[in-house]
């Protein structure tokens, strides 16, 4: 809930499930000029600030039945109302005003109760051009909230001051940079999210503290503590107790969305941003983190000839009947919008496409595919996005082309390993910061366990290889969040069980380099890595034993490149820049000369390397200018071109390059698996 004024905002209504009164089956159309939306549970009704210059009820707060859409009641204010907050039982909605003042309206009763003047406590002397920032009503105490003060010429928070019945608290926090949004917690914690700062407060009879200062933030904007967890504007919920990733509702939409609400008692989180000249609404579940509804339009339900044309913010849940959105935009309309345009993304499992020498693709979002030479099924890992499928591992039949039943693993599933008795499959998550294990063919859970950096910093799983022999052993490659200052590999560490070893390199470590990509030697004592980050570009052999991994030694050949791929076989590695390179001399041993023509140009490098060495091969995958993949083989020996394909009716992007069964291939491209014999590159 904010109380800066917006003048020139449109609310939004998007209509919900739920049982009670009919709800409309088209848009609805309200004419009113409103700051900001707010629900009461209490009387099922919506209440609107529409500010001073609108044509109906100017300087007033309307009271809105959200089942049509109709003005019940008027509240006349004193100057120009702006953002709102509603205190949990429903009795009092605070209201900001111009002039730093804040009226509070009894909102059983649709009259105002007091007005309070907000002074600007000296803490950061002079605040020039200053104004309220997000309120809070404290849980459980009606007449008490939390009101940060905003020095807009400097973008700055002068602090944040707790009023009860209008008289401030006499301890304020101090000074805070660009404090975005306050949640509390409870009657004794509040939280504040900054521009690189998550800051948490504590309540005392004789005011806020700032108790502890965390680094990297959760998202530039709303926070709402609910069920015991911190949700973020851009889908990230927290542990507040830890600060420990739990998920993130995750789509394009979501990571750019501007609001949100989050309905415990549905079980729903909701999510609006900008698509194009219109917006997009997104609800997700709230244990599994799947896509559950989605709506996009261009300035849907809008009358002909007005426009709404920038982001919707803030918006809250209207009971069983909607979410109350405010949008910027020109023309001054309330517009309620029907549930049903929400429409559940719909997986059409494919057809089964038996093998019979040609090229399969199989439509599957995905993040990525693994094999498993054991039961002969490949598995693939799908994103949030993919609604009922989402956040799962789905097993495909390669023989058959059939997709079986996904089963259900966490937020976002990332990379993944077999163990080499084919009796677990890992899998990193890539939005909890962990690995779940499952027992194959079963897919049951089995295992699950967070990563930490040395330092106990979350990181994610970005790499992970089997143990010869040790099936509840795995090796993996640590990695920080990609939106941190610190970003990049904090090194190799084993995981037996969820038992950490004790050896492990750290971040940049000075005799293993920054390893992002890891293989293990033809023995299976010995992890080579390659550092695709840094412009070292090192290589690296680790020693594997009991205690974990060790730096044998490390080379600065300066040849790989940023992003690429490393693929070993019988202590030779390939590198999707075209480099072979020799472990045990640890020199290039020669470069594969790519076709660099107008149509790859030299930016358009393989994204996906196999050696087969059996049939003294390796396979690379490459994508044209245009999006047409290719399968490229060339000679181990020569290193030169002896077959390639261009795989007919699939674009993008290949990556996730595996051999199943005894001839042939599979990969990825995100949305479709695609299977191809190896009798088909020529």
């Amino acid at each position: 809930m904010r109380l800066t004024t917006l003048p020139g905002l449109t609310a939004i209504i998007l209509a919900l499930s739920g049982g009670g009164l009919a709800k409309p089956k088209q848009p609805i159309s309200v004419h009113l000029n409103a700051a900001d939306v707010v629900y009461s549970p209490v009387t099922d009704r919506l209440f609107a600030s529409v500010v001073s210059g609108a044509n109906r009820y100017p300087s007033s707060i309307a009271v809105i039945d959200p089942h049509d859409g109709s003005v019940v009641k008027s509240i006349q204010v004193d100057g120009n109302p702006g953002t709102m907050a509603l205190s949990d039982d429903g009795r009092y909605l605070y209201v900001a005003l111009d002039g730093l003042r804040v009226i509070r309206i009894n909102a059983l009763k649709n009259r105002s109760d007091i007005e309070f003047q907000i002074n600007p406590w000296p803490v950061l002397n002079p605040c020039p051009n200053p104004s309220l920032g997000r309120i809070q009503v404290m849980p459980g105490h009606p007449e008490t909230v939390a009101v940060p003060i905003l020095c807009n010429d400097y973008a700055l928070t002068n602090g944040v001051a707790l009023f009860d019945n209008g008289i401030m608290r006499p301890r304020v926090t101090p000074w805070a940079q660009g404090i975005f949004a306050l949640a509390f917690e409870s009657a004794d914690t509040i939280w504040a999210d900054s521009s690189n700062n998550l800051y948490k407060i504590t309540v005392s009879e004789d005011g806020l503290t700032v108790a502890a200062d965390y680094p990297s933030t959760p998202g530039n904007g709303d926070i709402v503590v609910s069920n015991g967890l911190l949700y973020t504007t851009n889908g990230k919920v927290i542990d507040p107790n830890n600060l420990v990733s739990k998920g993130r509702f995750y789509t394009h939409q979501t990571v750019l969305a501007s609001a949100f609400a989050i309905d415990p008692l549905a079980g729903r989180a909701y999510f609006s941003a900008r698509e194009g000249y219109g917006y997009s609404f997104s609800s997700f579940d709230l244990k599994t983190y799947q896509l559950t509804g989605f709506y996009s339009a261009e300035n849907p339900g809008v009358p002909a000839g007005q426009k709404i044309g920038d982001t919707p913010a803030p918006m809250v849940v209207a009971g069983n009947i909607g979410l109350a959105v405010v949008a910027h935009g020109q023309g001054d309309y309330v517009i309620i919008f029907p549930f049903r345009l929400l429409k559940p993304p719909v997986y059409n499992r494919p057809k089964p496409a038996p093998q019979n020498g040609s090229i399969r693709a199989i439509p599957l979002p995905n993040n990525g595919v693994v094999y498993n030479p054991v039961d002969g099924m490949l598995y693939a890992t799908t994103p949030g996005s993919a609604g009922a499928i989402g956040n799962s591992v789905v097993p495909v039949n390669p023989v058959t082309g059939t997709v079986e039943d996904p089963a259900w693993v966490g937020s976002d599933p990332w990379q993944t390993a077999v163990s080499d008795d084919g009796s677990y499959l890992y899998v990193s998550l890539y939005n909890e910061y962990a690995i779940r294990r499952l027992q194959l063919p079963s897919l049951s859970s089995d295992l699950f366990f967070r990563i930490y950096s040395d330092d106990g910093q979350s990181v994610r799983a970005t790499q992970m290889l089997p143990i010869p022999g040790s099936p509840r052993s795995i090796v993996a490659v640590r990695l920080d969040d990609p939106a941190a200052l610190t970003y990049g590999s904090y090194g190799v560490v084993v995981y037996d069980d969820a038992v950490r070893r004790p050896d492990s390199t750290g971040h940049a470590d000075r005799l293993a380099g920054r390893i992002d990509v890891i293989q293990s030697s033809a023995s299976g004592n010995t992890v080579y890595g390659t550092d695709n980050e840094s412009t070292a570009f090192s290589f690296a052999k680790l020693s594997l034993g009991p205690r974990g991994v060790d730096p044998i030694l490390l080379v600065e050949p300066g040849y790989s490149g940023f992003s690429v791929d490393m693929k070993c076989q019988n202590d030779q590695c390939f590198f999707t820049t075209g480099v072979v390179f020799d472990p045990s001399t640890m020199a290039m041993t020669g470069r594969i000369q790519f076709d660099q023509s107008d149509l790859f140009s030299a930016t358009y490098t393989p994204t996906a390397v196999l050696p087969d060495l059996e049939r003294g091969l390796v396979y690379y995958l490459r994508s044209d200018i245009y999006g047409t993949i290719y399968v490229l083989a060339y000679n181990a020996a020569s290193l030169q071109q002896v077959g390639s394909l261009q795989v007919p009716g699939v674009r993008g992007i290949g990556t996730n390059l595996v051999m199943w069964g005894s001839d042939q291939l599979a990969f990825s491209t995100g949305d479709q698996i695609v299977l191809v014999p190896l009798s088909a590159v020529k």
